[in-house]
């Protein structure tokens, strides 16, 4: 057996030794792994925990026996496995540093560097450059200020008539035609210089002076030529102004050329104005005759060869015509009348029955006029009756007040009746005036502004307005100029009232004076058979008898329309009874057993539509008592005599 040497180790019956694990010692002899250990690291190194020494890292270093490495002070350097702070070194700087004593610091601003530099290098010239920069190709010209420009040198001022703002690398131009001093900072510095004579000022720079004007150096405006001179464009002074011989349309006065005035005329050179011929006008400046022209004629008046004529009447014209038009037929219209307006119908209307009395229920109640001149188409004739809020009653009369309005001799009526009948046929009447002085006319006011104003005269206008409408019915030609309107048979009460014709042909219109119809009811007599009756006792057919007459009529009512009643003390109907119709006989019949009830007087009650008519006819009853004896005495006025003046009846007890 041998002893294993140091590092190694063998456990009993081994046949070799064994290593100690990488980085472990042992002294010979050992007997297990457990005489393994660590031995102290050499300088360069460190002690691990479980691996053994190693090698300590870049700019780190270490003695003997160390555990740990030690970094390199400050920004030092050092090579792995260092054993010593002097191994620890600055290393080279960075372009755009620079080394000092305490390693490496950045180049200020305006310097540069390159790789391990020890100091730093000053940007030439004026050129600039951040901190830190690396090369001189980083130095560079600062921006140039306001009213300089870069250059290959630096900064230059701008020269005149250009500017610069901060940072320029050129000048720029003033606006065409501006100037500016050297150095200028923006576009506000360049201005325009005074402009040359024979030019002003404008917000574009200088510009000519037009024809007939002057202007001197660095003027804002040009001056006009005396009055009638002129002069070229351009002119710099009063002295280029002169008169020129004057154009068509004008003429030569002390202080030069005037135009000629409205309704004359001149041509070239001319000293005078010309006036146009006859009534003939022109505009001002015309410069021939041929100028001169009639004006349009107003309305009424239409252009003939001499001028303007006036229309006659029933023709009218507007303005600017050259003829007259016809208002056409049954039309009129006043000598110069200015439109179609003024044309009127011009018809005379004549009632043939001026006021008309019908009865009812009787037929040929006709209203009728007679319209001239002839041939009017019924289709355009109408008949009116006034609605109820058309009557006179309507109308309210103003004292001391005057209607102003436009009226003619057409509108004039000799009766205020006709002149509101008139009026209320009329869209356009305000009212009615009774003209100064007389008392026979009234006279119609119409058109859209009537006005009431103080005067002596009586007026009257409408106060109120119905609801009703006039009822209008096609009238009836019965001739050539004769136009009706039938009533008809069953002519009532309500057709009375005030009637007018009115013809319409298209938007022109004529109304009559109005015709007054009054229908009267239909008459009903009630005639009692005998006045006194006497009813006997016990004595049958005692009956009271009354005739009725409606009209023309006689009994045509039924039995049921006839009643007979007592008449009470105070003049009223009592008790009343239908009657019975015998051959066109109205009667009560108080039976056989009649007894002194029936003693009373007695009438007739009619009944007709809504009409109810009361006898005038009394009947007066007497009862007579049934005697055995009794005398008779008879009074005759005549032996001769038809007719019992008296009979008296005396009974005996």
């Amino acid at each position: 057996c041998e002893e294993c040497g140091a590092d190694s180790y063998s456990e009993d019956g081994a046949d070799g030794c064994t290593s100690c694990p990488d980085g472990m010692v042992s002294p010979a002899g050992s007997a297990s792994e457990d005489g393994c250990y660590y031995a102290d690291c050499s300088a360069g190194d460190f002690m691990t925990t479980d691996q053994g020494c190693e090698e300590c890292g870049e700019n780190t270093y270490s003695g003997d026996a160390a555990d740990s490495c030690i970094s390199c002070p400050g920004d030092k350097i050092a090579p792995a496995g260092s054993s010593a702070e002097d191994q620890c070194y600055y290393a080279p700087c960075f372009a755009g540093d620079f080394m000092t004593s305490d390693g490496c610091e950045e180049c200020g601003e305006n310097t540069y560097s390159g790789d391990a530099a020890d100091s730093c290098i000053s940007c030439p010239g004026d050129k600039i450059a951040p901190a830190g920069s690396t090369t001189e190709d980083m130095c560079y010209h600062a921006p140039c200020s306001a009213g300089d420009y870069m250059t290959e040198a630096g900064c230059e001022e701008c020269g005149s008539n250009s500017y610069s703002e901060d940072g320029a690398i050129g000048c720029e131009s003033c606006p065409y035609d501006m100037v500016s001093p050297a150095g200028s900072v923006n576009a506000d510095d360049c201005y325009y210089a005074p402009c040359p004579a024979g030019e002003y000022m404008t917000d574009a720079g200088c510009d000519a002076c037009g024809e007939n004007l002057y202007s001197a150096e660095g003027a804002s405006s040009c001056t006009d030529c005396p009055t009638g001179k002129v002069s070229p464009s351009g002119s710099s002074s009063e002295d280029q102004c002169y008169y020129a011989a004057c154009s068509a349309g004008d003429f030569m006065t002390e202080n030069g050329c005037e135009e000629c005035g409205e309704n004359t005329y001149s041509e070239d050179d001319a000293d005078t104005c010309t006036s146009c011929p006859g009534e003939r006008i022109s505009p001002a400046g015309s410069g021939s005759d041929d100028d001169c022209y009639y004006a349009p004629c107003s309305a009424g008046d239409y252009m003939t060869e001499a001028g303007c004529e006036e229309c006659e009447a029933n023709t009218y014209s507007e303005d600017g015509a050259d003829s007259c038009t016809e208002c056409g037929d049954y039309m009129a219209s006043p000598a110069g009348s200015s439109d179609s307006d003024s044309c009127q119908l011009d018809l005379t209307f004549t009632p043939v029955v001026p006021e008309l009395d019908c009865t009812e229920n009787v037929a040929g109640c006709y209203v009728k006029w007679t319209i001239a001149p002839s041939g009017i188409n019924a289709k355009y004739v109408k008949i009116c009756l006034l609605a109820d809020d058309t009557e006179s009653d309507s109308w309210c009369e103003y004292e001391d007040s005057y209607l102003g309005g436009y009226s003619s001799g057409t509108y004039n009526y000799d009766n205020l009746a006709s002149a509101q009948a008139a009026c209320l046929g009329r869209d356009d009447c305000g009212g009615i005036t009774q003209e100064p002085y007389s008392d026979d006319q009234y006279t119609l006011r119409v058109g859209p502004d009537v006005v009431a104003s103080p005067s002596e005269e009586t007026s009257w206008i409408i106060c109120e307005t119905g609801d009703e409408e006039d009822t209008c019915i096609a009238a009836v030609l019965n001739s050539d100029d004769e136009y009706s309107l039938n009533l008809g048979d069953d002519v009532e009460p309500e057709d009375s009232g005030l009637y007018v014709i009115v013809v319409t042909k298209g938007d022109k219109t004529a109304t009559s004076d109005s015709v007054v119809v009054d229908v009267a009811e239909e008459t009903i007599t009630i005639t009692a058979v005998d006045t006194e009756i006497y009813c006997k006792e016990t004595i049958g057919d005692c009956s009271i008898g009354f005739t009725v007459v409606v009209g023309t009529t006689d009994g045509g009512l039924p039995a049921s329309s006839v009643e007979i009643c007592t008449l009470e003390e105070n003049g009223e109907t009592g008790e009343c009874s239908t009657s019975v119709k015998e051959d066109n006989v109205y009667t009560l019949v108080f039976g056989d057993d009649v007894t002194d009830d029936v003693t009373g007087d007695y009438v007739a009650v009619v009944t007709v539509g809504d009409r109810e008519e009361t006898s005038t006819d009394e009947v007066d009853v007497s009862f007579l008592t049934k005697q055995e004896d009794c005398v008779c005495t008879t009074t005759w006025i005549d032996d001769r005599a038809a007719a019992v003046e008296e009979v008296a009846l005396v009974f005996l007890e």
